[in-house]
């Protein structure tokens, strides 16, 4: 009965999350990070557009594609910085380059503002589907490239090829701001990288050691240990048919819990993800 109750408000939770968010992979559509509130008197800064390069380690491939950026000058003094925030896997937002912290130092140093969007993200495709072929193009080494690209050609086009360009990025994004530093340093004098696992990790159990301290911290070890073992009757229940059936009616799924190993991977990973989310994302822009 306890595992049973423990299972009940996991799914209460998962149930709750879906009402607020379309979950994908146990992440809601857009990442997790909600927007930052700004006055409704402000209007982001419109979208630009970049010829950006395809493949950028092919020389005999010439096919480029447009890339979408923003621009925020309000505070520029010519000569000053030029801030790079990274657009990572979502939907590149303006707002982000009108309030929060880089905002804030981009007044006290006089700063541009640019937003670069990620390719195969929000409206930057490169390519004309997602077909496997195609997904080649996906990789963390074609978006520092284009990071460099855009710098260079970007620097040029508006007279800020002189100026100290400094990248910003949090998690993914800011790995490729710590990156970009390391790989470019011609190109960008220094790099924030706010919460970003620079060292890639397959299986990367760090992060859960992570979220079981924190949640034993705050929760206490009576908390810990009826999550897992909420989560050992879960995975115990996702090896039988039967298992699977009574997950999906606990948990109210959309159609059956498959019993191939990416289907059960997700299906554990959806749920785990919950408490992840409760220990990274608590108390976000505050």
């Amino acid at each position: 009965m306890k595992l049973l109750g423990v299972l009940l408000l996991v799914a209460a939770v998962t149930v709750s999350a879906c009402n607020a968010y379309i979950l994908m992979g146990g992440r809601p559509k857009g990442g997790m990070l909600k927007t930052p509130a700004a006055p409704k008197s402000i209007v982001p800064p419109p979208a630009q557009w970049f010829q950006q390069n395809l493949d950028h380690f092919d020389g005999q491939n010439s096919a480029m594609w447009k890339q979408r950026y923003f621009v925020n000058s309000t505070f520029y003094k010519p000569g000053n910085p030029v801030f790079l925030s990274i657009g990572g896997e979502g939907t590149a937002n303006p707002i982000w380059i009108v309030v929060g912290q880089m905002m804030a130092h981009a007044q006290e140093h006089g700063a541009m503002a640019v937003l670069l969007e990620h390719r195969y993200y929000g409206e930057s495709h490169p390519t004309s589907d997602l077909s496997l072929s195609n997904m080649r193009y996906l990789s963390s080494e074609q978006a520092l490239a284009d990071l460099a690209n855009f710098r260079d050609q970007f620097g040029q086009e508006n007279n800020v090829s002189g100026s100290k360009w400094v990248t910003f990025g949090g998690s993914y994004p800011g790995s490729l701001s710590a990156w970009a530093r390391l790989k470019y340093p011609h190109y960008f004098h220094a790099a924030v990288a706010s919460s970003a696992p620079v060292w890639a990790e397959l299986n990367f159990t760090q992060y859960l050691e992570v979220v079981q301290a924190s949640i034993s911290s705050d929760g206490g070890a009576d908390c810990l240990s009826n999550i897992r073992d909420g989560m050992s009757a879960v995975n115990s229940m996702l090896s039988t048919a039967a298992g699977r059936t009574q997950l999906k009616d606990t948990f109210r799924t959309c159609r059956p819990v498959g019993s191939d190993t990416m289907s059960l991977a997700n299906f554990a990973q959806a749920v785990t993800s919950l408490f992840m989310g409760v220990v990274q994302y608590n108390r976000d822009n505050v």
